[in-house]
């Protein structure tokens, strides 16, 4: 599973990177509320995690993903008098005995996230075979976030 948290940049452009480091505990703190003592919670970078289900079933990790995506959303953080909310996306996707490589089944949950990022946000999506439009997508949006972090730190 691949979560994506969003209104980071902004607690961290708003209240500093302190406030963001706090927010990301704080985050990470309920979601492992939700999950179960043999699942794994990593950060893959920036604002970005993996949930590894251990022994899960597909709709065990429908559950798991909406309970998180229900704590997250009555989650506010509070920092220096400011309160701000965040939204996550979730994407998941199932580890098999067809799995190939760990790096595929982590991009699979990754086209799946950045899909129900797409899709509205603070949703779940899952990876399907047979989406390859999913990947594609991914890849759009992977372009559109360089091009717009370039435009905005004005490198050509």
């Amino acid at each position: 599973m691949s979560i994506i948290w969003e209104n980071i940049k902004i607690v961290n452009d708003t209240c500093g990177h302190n406030a963001g480091d706090e927010l990301l505990i704080q985050l990470s703190r309920i979601i492992s509320a939700q999950v179960r003592t043999s699942d794994s919670l990593a950060r893959l970078g920036g604002d970005e995690f993996g949930l590894l289900l251990d022994g899960c079933d597909e709709e065990r990790g429908r559950i798991i993903a909406n309970s998180i995506l229900s704590a997250v959303k009555n989650f506010h953080f509070f920092y220096n008098g400011k309160s701000n909310t965040v939204g996550i996306s979730i994407g998941m996707t199932s580890v098999t005995s067809r799995s190939r490589k760990a790096k595929d089944v982590i991009s699979e949950a990754d086209s799946a996230c950045y899909w129900a990022k797409e899709s509205g946000r603070h949703r779940l999506c899952i990876f399907q075979d047979n989406k390859a439009e999913l990947t594609a997508r991914r890849d759009e949006v992977s372009w559109v976030e360089r091009i717009k972090s370039a435009l905005e730190e004005d490198r050509s």
